[in-house]
């Protein structure tokens, strides 16, 4: 203080003097309580998004175990339409057959994924279906071996292309990873399946089939390396065992040993179609496997993510109301007694107010009381001196004093 004058309040303070003590009890304790809201919520979201993430690649892996049935046996089915065709001599009971396992599994397919199945599923689906031109064609081989080949690959590419594997969301960087390497898979499977096609080409059409051959061969090996850099270490040499086999072996040395035009063509033939028989076999349980390891991890993450997410959520929850408990109690605790102290302050105030009141009254009353009895004792002071004084005497004091 300077001058008589106090120093003026800021703003908050004149805030904080407007409130009472449990008021100020929970202010104080309201930046702890922001701080864990605002630490575990945006955590919360994230493990939330965390789980949908990896939901959506089980979802994903899920989609391409119910269609990658269809898409080897659409493979297959491509196969043996070339094989027909280029082999004049074979009969139509294994390609008929598998004409009518490609339609069960497009039903099954359909069945499974339900009318909620995205629109690009539906309409690959659709495309598989509208083969029939196609199949009459060959059936009757008025249709060329290349045009079986490339039509069957371009349906097995939209299959492909329906499952959207990529991109993905970057919010499961993991499981953007695995399905990228699972689309790769499937068109390195593609384009191998497309190589076996282009050697049964080659025997229609030497040129035509060494062209395809070409075509598939490179761009097999760029979806192996792609996915080899992308896979994880057991799974890269999956493949890589199942590319060192046996029967791709057997595949590469038939693409060494094309036929002559003037070669019968039924012999190579078949032996193409043995090899790729057994090719597609190992490629298809390499693929199923990685399918289910992709499927089974994100599944693992989800749950884990779901599990940190219920920890962190209800760790802050009983946090949040334990402080809110113990900001109740401690305000309660001081505030209650203060309240008491102020209630027995006030009844003292007012008992000494009421007191110095009647105090103050009786001290009146008493000087009143002894002015009259001083007055009164005058009067009589005054009438005894004049029965005792005589007029002589009088006159006698007067003299004295006027001398």
């Amino acid at each position: 203080m300077r001058h008589g004058r106090t120093r003026p309040r800021w703003a908050g303070a004149r805030v904080l003097s407007r409130l009472g003590i449990r008021g100020k009890l929970n202010l104080l304790l309201l930046p702890p309580l922001a701080a864990v809201l605002l630490v575990s919520v945006p955590f919360v979201v994230k493990q939330t998004g965390s789980v949908a993430s990896a939901d959506d690649t089980v979802r994903a892996a899920w989609n391409t175990q119910e269609l990658s049935g269809l898409v080897w046996q659409v493979q297959r089915e491509g196969v043996l339409a070339a094989a027909f065709v280029a082999s004049p001599s074979t009969a139509d009971t294994d390609l008929v057959r598998q004409q009518q396992t490609v339609d069960a599994t497009v039903g099954q397919v359909r069945t499974a994924l339900g009318a909620g199945a995205e629109a690009e599923l539906k309409t690959a689906l659709a495309r598989v279906g509208s083969l029939g031109d196609e199949r009459q064609n060959t059936l009757h081989r008025s249709i060329s071996a290349e045009r079986i080949a490339r039509t069957y690959d371009t349906v097995v590419s939209a299959l492909i292309d329906a499952l959207q594997l990529v991109p993905r969301t970057a919010a499961d960087a993991e499981g953007a990873r695995q399905l990228s390497a699972l689309e790769a898979l499937l068109r390195a499977d593609e384009e191998e399946s497309l190589r076996v096609t282009a050697l049964v080409v080659a025997a229609q059409s030497r040129s035509a089939g060494q062209s395809l051959l070409d075509e598939a061969t490179q761009r097999a090996q760029v979806h192996a390396d792609r996915f080899t850099q992308l896979a994880g270490h057991d799974q890269a040499a999956l493949l890589a065992d199942v590319d060192s086999g046996e029967a791709a072996h057997h595949v590469d040395q038939l693409a060494t040993q094309l036929p002559e035009p003037d070669a019968g063509p039924e012999p190579y033939v078949h032996d193409v179609v043995a090899a790729g028989r057994q090719q597609t076999a190992e490629r298809r349980t390499a693929q199923d496997r990685v399918t289910a390891e992709i499927n089974a991890a994100a599944g693992d993450r989800a749950a884990a993510a779901t599990r940190l997410a219920w920890l962190v959520g209800g760790g802050a929850a009983v946090l949040f109301g334990l402080v809110a408990f113990l900001a109740l109690a401690v305000s309660r605790s001081i505030a209650d007694p203060l309240r008491r102290l102020t209630s027995a302050a006030t009844s003292v105030a007012d008992l000494a107010d009421a007191e110095l009141v009647r105090v103050g009254d009786t001290e009146t009353e008493t000087t009143r009381a002894s002015l009259g009895t001083i007055a009164y004792e005058m009067a009589m002071f005054a009438n005894r001196a004049t029965e005792v004084l005589t007029p002589a005497l009088i006159e006698e004091l007067k003299q004295a004093v006027g001398s």
